[in-house]
């Protein structure tokens, strides 16, 4: 297999690197990170897809009507092969993507249905019908997953009106027939106020704040999530679920592209309509036999004990100015929809429309809105107040190597002579430079809005540097180490520094402790069967591209994900950030210890940064670990996660998990490796 040289950034260096890969590197990523075998582990969807396919043939049969079936995006091949299963009469399936098409093959070639499913190699808008077409004939089935949490995001509506028009009989039918949304409205001013607004923070009686208009960010990106991790006690239904709107795939006359609705809802209590709570429902077949939920737990059909699925969660829309109302007043929820996506409010009265906000200008999309509840965490930020009290003089000069962050507003506040920025940080330089505008002139942070390693002297007025602090978090950090792009950075302007100077954080410790999750393992792990059907050659395309392409551990919030700590924590590796990279490789070999028996799904990792003296902020969870206990993780950061193949059963006292690992400091790659013992 030929290879090439590629450009390839290195989120600790910071640098563009040159790297050796292979021609097929980035289709097989594509294929790593499909999301396929997610789904396929949704057994309550692959059953109710078959029972939906096998309605739909047995109606058109009993017309006297061949079952002729369209897989549109078949990907593994899976809901074609349920069509042959279920006695069609003709079966086509379509995937645009043409490795996956070949992987599709494969599998249904290992199940015996090659000769009786016809695979395209075409988006399934780019068919053409007729007896030289790819279609010889018209459908009158089609089957097709094309949703996501906001249920149209992925093209469903186009998907299917194109079908309708273009690829299928009249009165036909689509797997599934329709869907319903639904909306709750509810009062939760803390998760309100710290994932959608920038709090205040008051500093020596001075007081950091956005403008007004600039504080709340309302745009209209949803906070995808899984909303049965919310504590129930912590907020208040004003609506029980309102289904707002009914997308009817079987009819293409009322599936429109666009909708708007403003839905009168007489408050259940007294409070603030904060959010709107959105999930949606489908029904596989026409008389609504075949139901599937995505409702979180407390409106869903099997309460607590629902299925579980990462491919199809619920989602937040924040209100744009919440108000206060009372038991059984009216409210006005405001749903829209257009092709690709949705929106939601609640206004006070009857006709009110603010508009939809253009959401590239709003908060959210420029910090992000796990940062957002990240600088919102007042015990976080008091952490860093206190060792900066420790650490900042009247004279102090400092350097501040951190992205969107409000530490170097606070060394100022605290009394530092000079603070300079150094980040090149364009996407909240809107919000950095409006919170610089709100303090007197001689209180302000001089932004130089370029790296570290570019900066020079006389732009920071030829001073020398007695602090250089960071919290540190970057937005292109995928794994805990990319982080340490801190200590490059400082590394890179240590002839900047005084020789006394000082570094916060002083030291960086990567942390881990082995996890048993109730689901979480099953993206990475293989299918085998599903519904009597092999998919075992997807999982050999789909294992070996992730193991050729991907990191051996990935970004995860882990509080949304149900599991118990197996061990107690253990360092993995620690950073000296007070010093310069060192010329050598650091190296490591750690036995973790199973203390608690269970399954062994995978490794959590996160990075705690020792301030200064004993002043510790974590990335990981609120209190430590304890075997057998569910890990009570931070909301706020992803943390990293190694998830082995298969759950392996283990022991307390019988088994270690073993991790060896190593930092390249020329290029800051990380090469480490885990297994079970």
């Amino acid at each position: 297999m030929s290879s090439t040289f590629v450009q390839d950034f290195n989120p600790i260096t910071g640098r563009l690197q040159w790297v050796v890969r292979s021609e097929e590197y980035d289709y097989q990523q594509e294929i790593a990170r499909s999301a396929y075998g997610d789904m396929l582990h949704d057994d309550e969807r692959n059953a109710k897809y078959q029972m939906g396919l096998e309605i739909a043939i047995r109606k058109m049969q009993s017309k006297g009507r061949k079952a002729k079936v369209l897989d549109i995006g078949t990907g593994s091949g899976i809901l074609a092969m349920m069509a042959v299963r279920a006695g069609a009469d003709h079966v086509f399936a379509c995937e645009a993507f043409q490795p996956m098409a070949g992987i599709a093959r494969k599998v249904m070639k290992s199940n015996g249905y090659d000769t009786k499913i016809h695979v395209i190699d075409k988006r399934s808008t780019e068919l053409s019908v007729g007896l030289d077409g790819d279609l010889p004939f018209p459908v009158n089935i089609v089957v097709a997953e094309v949703f996501d949490t906001e249920l149209i995001g992925e093209g469903a509506i186009e998907t299917f009106l194109h079908a309708h028009k273009h690829l299928m009989e009249s009165d036909s039918l689509i797997v599934p027939s329709r869907a319903t949304m639904y909306a709750q409205i509810v009062h939760y001013p803390e998760w309100f106020d710290s994932w959608n607004v920038l709090k205040p923070v008051t500093v020596n009686d001075t007081v950091l704040s956005l403008p007004e208009e600039e504080r709340c960010c309302s745009g209209t990106s949803l906070h995808d999530l899984q909303l049965s991790q919310l504590a129930r006690h912590n907020w208040t239904k004003l609506s029980e679920p309102i289904p707002v709107f009914r997308f009817d795939f079987n009819n293409p006359k009322r599936l429109v592209k666009e909708n708007r609705r403003q839905i009168p809802v007489s408050s259940l209590a007294a409070g603030s309509p904060h959010l709107v709570f959105m999930w949606w429902d489908i029904d596989m077949d026409p008389d609504g036999q075949v139901p599937l939920s995505c409702a979180p737990s407390w409106a869903h059909p099997d309460g607590d004990k629902l299925p579980w699925r990462d491919h199809w969660m619920q989602a937040i829309y924040y209100v744009r100015k919440p108000y206060a109302v009372q038991k059984c007043e009216t409210m006005y929820l405001q749903a829209f929809h257009d092709e690709f996506s949705l929106d939601f409010d609640v206004v006070q009265q009857e006709g009110d429309d603010d508009g939809y906000c253009e959401t590239n200008e709003q908060l959210p999309v420029l910090i992000g809105r796990t940062r957002l509840a990240m600088l919102n965490d007042e015990h976080r930020l008091s952490l860093y107040i206190a060792a900066l009290k420790k650490l900042v003089r009247p004279q102090t000069v400092c350097l501040s190597i951190c992205e969107s962050s409000l530490l170097p507003f606070v060394a100022k506040l605290l009394g530092a002579r000079k603070v300079f920025s150094a980040m090149d940080e364009k996407r909240s330089s809107r919000m950095m430079q409006s919170l610089n505008g709100c303090l007197p002139k001689d209180q302000r942070v001089h932004f130089l809005w370029k790296n570290a390693d570019e900066v020079k002297a006389e732009e920071m007025d030829d001073e020398k540097i007695d602090l250089v602090l960071a919290e540190p978090w970057f937005s292109r950090s995928h794994a805990p180490w990319h982080d340490l792009f801190f200590w490059y950075s400082r590394s890179a302007v240590q002839r900047h520094l005084k020789p006394n100077a000082k570094v916060m954080p002083s030291r960086a410790i990567l942390r881990a402790v082995v996890m048993e999750f109730d689901h979480l393992w099953k993206i990475r792990a293989p299918v085998g069967s599903r519904e009597g059907l092999s998919i075992e050659r997807f999982d050999e395309v789909i294992m070996e591209s992730h193991r050729k392409t991907e990191d051996p551990v990935e970004p995860q919030p882990l509080w949304e994900y149900d599991g118990r700590a197996l061990s107690r924590t253990h360092t993995l590796m620690e950073f000296d950030l007070s010093a310069v990279v060192p010329d050598q490789d650091l190296a490591n070999q750690v036995r973790i210890p199973v203390q608690s028996n269970g399954r062994c799904c995978g490794v959590a990792l996160w990075m705690d940064y020792v301030l200064v003296d004993d002043i510790v902020v974590s990335t990981g969870s609120h209190s430590p670990p304890e075997p057998g206990q569910p890990v009570d993780w931070l909301p706020y950061y992803r943390q990293s996660v190694h998830l082995f193949p298969e759950p392996a059963q283990v022991s307390e006292g019988k088994n270690v998990v073993h991790v060896s690992l190593q930092l390249r400091v020329h290029d800051g790659n990380m090469n480490i490796h885990f297994n079970v013992e």
